[in-house]
């Protein structure tokens, strides 16, 4: 089985932790991570930009001149989008849907082989508990500190522990996340992984079937 350091909340190795192959130990499959990080990507998205077609231009329906007899080209609305503050044509509108679907089994895979690059890189550090004393910002900024972790930091705290945010969420750099909504997205988008024990045994609890 694949293992892990335990560290207290000074930096100091603990014990060392077994862990499910299944989850910590799991082949690297790019083409898999690279369709779900996508698709989650893409599902996130909103389109926000929006150019009015003729129909939502202002302006009256009226015919601009009789069809015959001026002598210029034909014109059937002041909103057209021929002319000037008329409609755009083939413009980006906020109806587009970019959402796609993935499987929750693909979705499941590809947050296991996350968290084993996490593994291998020597970016995913285990505390035995996240849990502060004091819920003071200073006192998580020493626990940081003390396990030597910088740049962007994502802190996974089980349900027990998620009183620590408040001391957490001030810090520059630093996400929160409760450890059962950790996602594909969460982990490649940090550079270090910090769980507690209580989170290693929800994910496993939450991603071994």
């Amino acid at each position: 089985m694949a293992t892990i350091n335990v560290y207290d909340q000074k930096g100091n190795k603990k014990e060392t932790l077994e862990v499910s192959d299944s989850i910590f130990d799991v082949p690297m499959n790019a083409s898999l991570v690279k369709q779900v990080y996508e698709t989650m990507e893409a599902n996130s998205r909103s389109g926000l930009a929006h150019t009015k077609d003729r129909s939502e231009r202002s302006g009256s329906g009226r015919k601009p001149w009789k069809q015959k007899g001026t002598g210029r080209a034909r014109a059937g609305s002041l909103r057209s989008p021929l002319w000037r503050k008329g409609g755009i044509v083939f413009g980006p509108t906020k109806d587009r849907n970019f959402s796609g679907r993935i499987n929750v089994s693909m979705k499941r895979k590809a947050l296991c082989i996350a968290l084993s690059e996490k593994l291998r890189d020597e970016k995913l550090i285990v505390v035995d508990t996240l849990e502060l004393e004091e819920k003071k910002t200073r006192n998580a900024d020493a626990l940081l500190k003390a396990l030597k972790v910088s740049g962007n930091i994502l802190v996974g705290l089980s349900f027990e522990e998620m009183e620590t945010i408040r001391a957490i969420i001030n810090l520059p750099q630093v996400r929160v996340k409760n450890s059962i909504d950790v996602n594909v997205l969460d982990v490649f988008r940090s550079a270090t992984l910090v769980i507690s024990q209580q989170s290693v045994k929800e994910f496993e609890k939450r991603l071994v079937k």
